[in-house]
């Protein structure tokens, strides 16, 4: 019987997620301490429907949520932050307990401050998304490689379409970080050794590298 009844508090409480979680996001403290009266077993099912800021939000309101949403942050390995995303505003929640995440995308919205709150705190990132940010600019860069220091596990930053960072960046991410092996600049298409053509009778064959560099 008391099996059934776990059951069935677990179905019947999935059946209402969609409603309250898909129209309107969980905002308010006593929503949270609500649900987190639910059994432990409900508690964990419930929190494969949020996504990492909602399951922050919860675990800053109610200590209860804590261990359930513990064991799915480890295994995150990817994080895309995406403009509307509640990791942008100034109170963010703690990055650091993502400690699987290898791949940080913040692709179109990178910036100076912004990459180096997120990404800092991940000790085990090995590859950083920015591609299409306009504001994010070489200090940025500079600062980052400055916080990470020179045993970042950080291999592979794209800075494809970031029209206000340099190739000097570049030069200096490469020093500050040895483990680094990659600075994208330029799409993969551009990547290669193409003829080149000069007018005439002259024809040169340039390698153009993933940095933008040939």
């Amino acid at each position: 019987l008391g099996s059934w009844q776990s059951r069935h508090t677990t179905m019947a409480t999935l059946a209402m997620l969609p409603v309250s979680l898909g129209c309107t996001p969980l905002q308010t403290p006593d929503a949270i301490v609500g649900l987190a009266t639910l059994p432990s077993p409900v508690m964990c099912q419930i929190q494969g429907f949020l996504d990492f800021p909602e399951r922050s939000l919860c675990c800053s309101v109610a200590s209860a949520w804590k261990q359930c949403c513990a064991g799915v942050d480890q295994r995150v390995f990817a994080l895309r932050v995406m403009a509307d995303s509640m990791l942008l505003k100034r109170h963010s929640f703690c990055v650091s307990r993502l400690s699987g995440v290898r791949v940080l995308d913040i692709s179109g919205v990178a910036e100076d401050r912004l990459v180096i709150r997120l990404a800092a705190p991940l000790q085990n990132l090995t590859s950083l998304v920015c591609i299409g940010s306009p504001r994010l600019t070489d200090a940025g860069l500079v600062g980052l490689s400055q916080v990470l220091g020179p045993n970042s596990a950080l291999r592979e930053v794209d800075l494809t379409f970031c029209h206000y960072t340099t190739y000097g960046a570049t030069l200096r991410l490469r020093k500050e970080l040895p483990r680094m092996e990659l600075v994208r600049r330029q799409p993969r298409c551009f990547d290669g050794r193409f003829v080149t053509p000069f007018g005439g009778s002259t024809v040169e064959a340039h390698t153009y590298y993933a940095d933008a560099s040939f």
